[in-house]
């Protein structure tokens, strides 16, 4: 009844599309609950969040690809574990124990895709256990540097997207830094500007290090 009511009212459903296509309200909506949580449990007033959120346009698979590995990695870039499979709240971690519990090969030769349902049904070229192989050596490589070189699998992978191999831990340590709207090869981070109306975005300068070439 409540779902009837809501489409019958077009005022009110202009409302909620508007809203729910709102990336500044969902995260108004979404941290004022547990700011006042937070800090109701600690007894004080005052801000709670350092600063607001960032959104940024991926740019091709790659950019996406890379932006999954630095989140997937934050518990270990953290030192708060060396395992991914110790990685809370991680959706490596959730791939993983998928893949144990099901004990399948089939599962990980199948391409990546969503952990979270398919609004927009995409996957990368690549498949599931190639990204948990690269993921987990360059958690390794992150917590003890320069102990071992790059394995040819993993080269392989990177090669495929573009990427250069020697830079590709350091993008991912860095990665927050490099980028502001934009993550993607350099032809396409000037399509974007253009498309926007703007006469530069930054990132021009990492993604020459972090492509093979410019898209």
């Amino acid at each position: 009844m409540k779902k009837q009511a809501i489409i019958h009212d077009s005022d009110r459903l202009a409302l909620y599309r508007e809203r729910l296509g709102d990336l500044s309200w969902y995260m108004r909506r979404l941290n004022e609950p547990l700011a006042k949580l937070s800090n109701g449990e600690e007894n004080c007033t005052g801000r709670f969040w350092e600063g607001r959120y960032s959104s940024q346009a991926l740019l091709d698979e790659a950019a996406v690809f890379s932006c999954m590995a630095y989140v997937d990695l934050n518990p270990v870039r953290a030192r708060i574990t060396e395992k991914l499979e110790e990685s809370e709240n991680t959706s490596i971690k959730q791939r993983i124990n998928e893949i144990q519990t099901e004990n399948t090969e089939t599962e990980l030769k199948q391409a990546v895709d969503s952990v979270a349902g398919k609004v927009r049904a995409h996957s990368l070229p690549i498949n599931l256990k190639e990204y948990m192989e690269l993921v987990e050596w360059t958690g390794k490589t992150i917590i003890h540097p320069n102990k071992a070189s790059i394995p040819p699998h993993v080269i392989s992978v990177l090669e495929r997207l573009n990427l250069q191999q020697g830079h590709w831990l350091k993008h991912i340590e860095d990665y927050g830094k490099h980028y502001c709207r934009v993550v993607g090869p350099i032809n396409k981070i000037r399509e974007k500007a253009k498309r926007i109306k703007v006469r530069c975005l930054q990132g021009i300068s990492a993604a020459k290090l972090m492509y093979t070439t410019s898209g």
